[in-house]
């Protein structure tokens, strides 16, 4: 499974036409060994960073007042060689106010980023306020009953829905993907599906909604069904 935030494809035909979704099933069905999801990862990046080089003299400005010089990020999720589940993200970098990017692999740990200002954040776990009480109240009734991993599904849904509310910033929020693995089957089911929205057509360069702590809380899934496939049957 590939999910992905930031600078994703261009359709402008200033510099060179890219999609980062199908270029990421391409660097899965490229890897070695197979189904190796860092290696995916280590071409994809590799991939994207002619792209985005290319965008540059046409984009700078946006490039270089991303967030964190974060310009893409993609996740690779699923089951890796030895049979256990695992996430890789591929990072590519930017340095402000230069034409020079960069590659970041990583296996992340279990668990979330902040989703929101830090302090929002905060103010939702602790129960800190009347509308974090709220929040609580909602996770409470739309988790009882319910297995520990979909608690944790509604959990995160209500924070996504919750924390871009209170900024105020018309520009946050947004659905959020959610996808729950099965370790002992090694399949997959949605949880939660976005329902996708088509682009403007002035959005020559693609920048899907970011999980960061700017606010902007949601990441897109790709549609290529058979990279779930060759996920849910690892050799």
């Amino acid at each position: 499974m590939f999910i992905a935030e930031g600078i994703i494809s261009n359709s402008d035909a200033r510099a060179p036409i890219f999609d980062g979704f199908p270029t990421a099933l391409e660097s899965y069905q490229a890897a070695s060994p197979k189904n190796d999801l860092e290696s995916a990862a280590r071409l994809w990046a590799a991939k994207m960073i002619p792209h985005i080089s290319a965008l540059y003299p046409v984009y700078r400005t946006l490039l270089d007042r991303r967030h964190d010089g974060e310009i893409v990020v993609g996740y690779f999720l699923g089951i890796d060689t030895d049979g256990k589940l695992a996430a890789i993200s591929a990072k590519v970098l930017h340095t402000a106010n230069s034409s020079i990017f960069s590659p970041e692999i990583s296996r992340l740990r279990n668990g979330f980023t902040l989703l929101g200002p830090r302090e929002m954040v905060m103010e939702f776990f602790a129960g800190a306020s009347e509308r974090a009480n709220e929040a609580v109240r909602r996770i409470e009734s739309e988790s009882f009953g319910k297995a520990d991993a979909e608690r944790q599904m509604i959990l995160l849904k209500i924070l996504v829905e919750s924390v871009p509310k209170w900024i105020p910033d018309p520009g946050s929020g947004g659905d959020v993907a959610q996808i729950m693995f099965d370790a002992q089957s090694s399949r997959w089911r949605w949880f939660h599906r976005c329902v996708y929205r088509k682009l403007r057509p002035f959005d020559l360069v693609t920048e899907s909604l970011n999980v960061s702590d700017d606010g902007r809380a949601a990441m897109l899934l790709i549609d290529a069904a058979s990279l779930a496939v060759q996920v849910e049957t690892p050799t």
